[in-house]
């Protein structure tokens, strides 16, 4: 009992101290993002051609995305009897892959269209579905695209937590 009480408390811990740093990442890549981006505007915006100038908004895209919004959604919205067994990201085409695991398909159909119908993630395409008939409990794999919207796309303020205050001294 002591030693399940041990990990849990060092479960606990270790999420809070993985959202720390993630918080503490996005604040650090939106500070990067807007340095980048005036001193790009201030030295250099004028010189670059269109295609150039098109290029950098897409990398600045990509790298916009709110990930700690999309990852709050995945939790929420994951029920009991769904493994999540891959997300793959695609800035380019403002979509992410994702292929899950369950025992029947309805469940898996039912978790696609809640993700679709969240608000944060739009337009829903099924690309594949196989079920393992060698395994005694023929689960269901479902692979499936989500497109962003809009309020993925813009990274929040969050507040920073200092590092050294998240992480215990290995000295």
């Amino acid at each position: 009992m002591a030693m399940a009480l041990g990990l849990i408390v060092w479960c606990a811990i270790d999420i809070y101290i993985s959202r720390q740093h993630v918080l503490v990442l996005a604040e650090e890549r939106k500070t990067f993002n807007t340095l980048a981006t005036s001193e790009l505007k201030s030295t250099q915006l004028k010189s670059l051609s269109h295609e150039q100038r098109m290029a950098v908004k897409a990398v600045v895209d990509q790298l916009n995305i709110s990930w700690h919004q999309v990852f709050e959604q995945l939790e929420k919205q994951a029920p009991e009897g769904i493994a999540l067994l891959s997300i793959e990201p695609d800035g380019k085409n403002a979509v992410i892959k994702f292929q899950a695991e369950a025992k029947s398909l309805d469940s898996l159909l039912f978790y696609a269209s809640s993700m679709e119908n969240s608000g944060l993630f739009g337009r829903l395409s099924y690309t594949k579905h196989e079920t393992f008939e060698q395994d005694p409990s023929k689960p269901i794999r479902l692979s499936f695209e989500l497109g962003l919207i809009a309020p993925v796309m813009p990274v929040t303020p969050v507040k920073p937590v200092p590092f050294s205050s998240t992480v215990g001294n290995t000295e």
